[in-house]
């Protein structure tokens, strides 16, 4: 993880997502897309896309933001999705965890992704160590990459920090189960920041 505090023009955030695809040249698709205030928890029985499920098939989801601002600011973010699949089961994880929380006040600074993580990951039948910053090769052009965070604080001018993570992260290089190179397909992601406001 990287140490990179928000910019001084930041204000207090936070974001989430269960699901992300870019594909380009199309318009992406979102699922659990929240972004505090508009939209603050999402909860979902099951999704597929497309409609064959061929592509990203997931059971019970949900995702959650919170956010206070203020001389001591806070944000919190999590997205949790279970029993994922991915192109038919050539990627498969029991559960994705991503969360994501920050504080900052005159007196201290907080930017924290423990929590977060990605169980019983496997990718073309084998094991993948779900270690922070983990990532694999697809065999035909691709790469997986594992809990990818950041998080940094500054104490003064004005105190402020922040700590994002995304669970798991698949770009293609190629053509692959219906999608087109350069694809990207995001599984729990979560971002924060908290800038205090001092008088």
């Amino acid at each position: 993880a990287s140490a990179a505090p928000p910019p001084r023009t930041a204000s207090t955030a936070a974001g989430a997502a269960l699901v992300r695809i870019t594909i380009p040249g199309q318009t992406g698709v979102a699922l659990g897309e929240l972004e505090w205030p508009t939209n603050v928890s999402a909860d979902v029985q099951s999704f597929q896309y497309p409609d064959d499920g061929s592509i990203v098939r997931l059971g019970r989801s949900r995702a959650t933001i919170s956010a206070h601002s203020g001389s001591a600011a806070t944000s919190q973010a999590f997205a949790e999705a279970i029993v994922l699949s991915l192109f038919d089961g050539e990627i498969t994880a029991a559960q994705v965890t991503a969360a994501a929380r920050s504080g900052a006040s005159e007196r201290t600074t907080e930017s924290i992704t423990a929590g977060s993580s990605v169980q019983g990951l496997r990718a073309l039948d084998q094991t993948i160590p779900s270690t922070p910053g983990g990532s694999a090769s697809l065999s035909d052009g691709g790469s997986l990459s594992v809990l990818v965070e950041d998080a940094g604080a500054k104490d003064a001018g004005p105190p402020r920090a922040q700590a994002s993570v995304v669970a798991l992260r698949v770009r293609l290089t190629a053509d692959h189960g219906g999608l087109p190179a350069g694809s990207e397909i995001v599984v729990g992601s979560a971002q924060t920041t908290a800038v205090a406001r001092i008088s």
